[in-house]
C-alpha cells in the first residue's frame, strides 16, 4: 500500500517498470535511479534503488553518500511481493548537498550512478575525493588523477593527511578541475601545439588561483598537486580494454628532479601506481 500510496508521477511510475523489468532480467543486478521530483528544491535528489536482496541498511549507505557530499534527508522503504512468493525491496533515498549547492542532475546524473556502483563493486574508492565529482563535476576516473596524487605525495612524507587533503580540494573545485585539465592537456596522445598552448595557460591560472589564497596549509597542498602532475611524463590514464573501458588503476612515470622536498637519494624517474583494490 505503501508504494501504490508515494507521490510520485506517471513518468516515474513508468521508470520503476523499466527497472522491475530490468531486475527481472538480471536478479543479481541492482537497479538505480536517480530523480528529482517536481517542485523539488535544486540542491536535493532522489536516489531509488531496487533489489532482490533484503534492503540496504542506512548505516552501510551512508559513508558513501557521505563521501559524495550528499547527506540523506530520509529514507522510503517499500516491499514488493511476486506471486511467486519471492520479492524484492525499493529504497527512495532523499539525499541534500552537504552545503546547499544546486546538483546539476543532467549533467552529473549518469557518471554519479556509475561512480555508486563502482564503489558498491569494490571498483573505485570510496573516500572523499569523490567530492569532487558534484563540486567540480568531475568523472571518476578524472578524480582519480587527484586521488593519485595525494597517495603519492603521502609516500612522500607530506605532513598533511588524505582526509585534510581532500576537504582543500573540494573546497577549491574550479581549481581541482583545471589541475585534471592540466594533466589531461599536458599527457594527450596526440598532442601538439594546442594543446601545449592551452597547458599554459591552464598552468598560469592554477599558479593565479593558488597564489591568492590566504591559508598557508592549501597554499602547500595545492602546490605539492601543481608539482606532481608537471611531474608526470607518461601515464597509463588514457589506455582502455578491449571493451574500450579505463582500466581500473593509474601508473604515472615522475620525474622526481621536478618535485622538491623529496628524500633522497633521489632517483631520476620513478613509476607509482594506484588501484582501488
Amino acid at each position: 500500500a505503501s508504494y501504490r500510496q508515494d507521490d510520485r508521477d506517471a513518468t516515474a511510475a513508468a521508470d520503476d517498470i523499466v527497472d522491475l523489468e530490468g531486475l527481472d532480467r538480471a536478479p543479481e543486478r541492482m537497479q538505480l535511479r536517480l530523480y528529482r521530483p517536481r517542485g523539488q528544491r535544486l540542491e536535493r535528489i532522489h536516489l531509488r534503488l531496487l533489489r532482490r536482496e533484503e534492503p540496504l541498511a542506512v548505516s552501510e549507505v551512508l559513508p558513501t553518500f557521505e563521501h559524495f557530499g550528499l547527506r540523506v534527508i530520509a529514507e522510503r522503504p517499500y516491499r514488493l511481493s511476486w506471486p511467486d512468493g519471492t520479492g524484492a525491496w525499493v529504497q527512495d533515498f532523499e539525499l541534500e548537498h552537504h552545503a546547499r549547492a544546486p546538483v546539476a542532475l543532467a549533467r552529473i546524473g549518469a557518471e554519479l550512478l556509475g561512480a555508486y556502483r563502482a564503489v558498491r563493486a569494490g571498483e573505485l574508492d570510496d573516500d572523499g575525493f569523490n567530492r569532487l565529482l558534484i563540486a567540480a563535476e568531475l568523472s571518476a576516473r578524472q578524480i582519480m588523477v587527484l586521488r593519485t596524487c595525494c597517495r603519492y605525495l603521502l609516500q612522500t612524507g607530506i605532513a598533511f593527511s588524505q582526509v585534510y587533503m581532500e576537504r582543500v580540494l573540494a573546497a577549491h573545485p574550479a581549481s581541482a578541475r583545471e589541475l585534471v585539465q592540466l594533466f589531461e592537456q599536458r599527457l594527450a596522445l596526440q598532442s601538439g601545439g594546442a594543446a601545449a598552448a592551452r597547458a599554459q595557460q591552464l598552468e598560469r591560472r592554477v599558479r593565479r588561483s593558488i597564489g591568492v589564497l590566504a591559508s598557508a596549509d592549501e597554499d602547500r597542498i595545492l602546490r605539492a598537486f601543481l608539482a606532481v602532475i608537471l611531474a608526470s611524463v607518461r601515464s597509463s590514464y588514457f589506455v582502455r580494454d578491449a571493451d574500450g573501458r579505463p582500466r581500473p588503476w593509474l601508473a604515472r612515470k615522475l620525474d622526481c628532479r621536478r618535485i622538491s622536498g623529496l628524500p633522497q637519494p633521489l632517483p631520476q624517474y620513478e613509476i607509482f601506481v594506484h588501484s582501488p583494490r
